[in-house]
């Protein structure tokens, strides 16, 4: 909203982003628009269009940050799927769930199926779980969650594009230890 106002909606943006190919053409963005946790722990990090071209658009930009998305999710699980741990799905929820084509993103770049609930609004299922166990309308919590939640539909993830997106997710990995050293000078109380 910042940048755009009113100018285009976020339907859109997601259907520009949907048009352009994956990978963007080139364009990775490192999405630290507010520092970063894991699995960079850098409050001072910053966010970076890295590969841009005269050839690419506001669609490309579009794609960059739902992938930057996706590519940050990646990001964390990575040392946990290297200690061993099994992901069955990626759950979605929230205002970002309802994008079918950010969904689809997701999955193909983690590797990952995405689980979609009928009600993406978990906070608010949350509460009512614990609401139906208070006034003991289900035994327990799993009995509740049980009866309460169900997934929607599912997305797998498209495997001739995981070429794309492990190159993409390599040069993810190495723009932010190639670009802090020379952003962080820019990130102190006179920038």
């Amino acid at each position: 909203d910042a940048i755009l106002g009113d100018t285009i909606s976020t339907d859109a943006l997601l259907a520009e982003a949907a048009a352009t190919p994956p990978g963007a053409d080139g364009l990775v963005f490192l999405p630290y628009l507010a520092g970063e946790r894991s699995p960079i722990w850098d409050p001072e990090a910053r966010g970076v269009f890295a590969g841009l071209t005269l050839a690419q658009g506001r669609g490309h930009l579009a794609r960059a940050i739902l992938e930057a998305s996706a590519l940050a999710i990646r990001h964390v699980a990575t040392p946990m799927l290297a200690a061993g741990v099994q992901v069955r799905d990626m759950r979605v929820c929230g205002g970002p769930a309802r994008s079918a084509v950010w969904n689809q993103i997701k999955a193909d770049v983690t590797g990952f199926s995405v689980a979609v609930p009928g009600v993406l609004e978990t906070a608010v299922v949350g509460s009512a779980i614990l609401g139906a166990c208070a006034i003991e309308a289900y035994p327990d919590l799993p009995a509740a969650i049980g009866a309460m939640t169900r997934i929607d539909h599912r997305l797998e993830p498209n495997a001739e594009l995981a070429p794309t997106y492990e190159r993409l997710f390599e040069s993810y990995v190495a723009l932010y230890p190639a670009t802090a050293p020379s952003l962080r000078p820019l990130s102190g109380p006179s920038a």
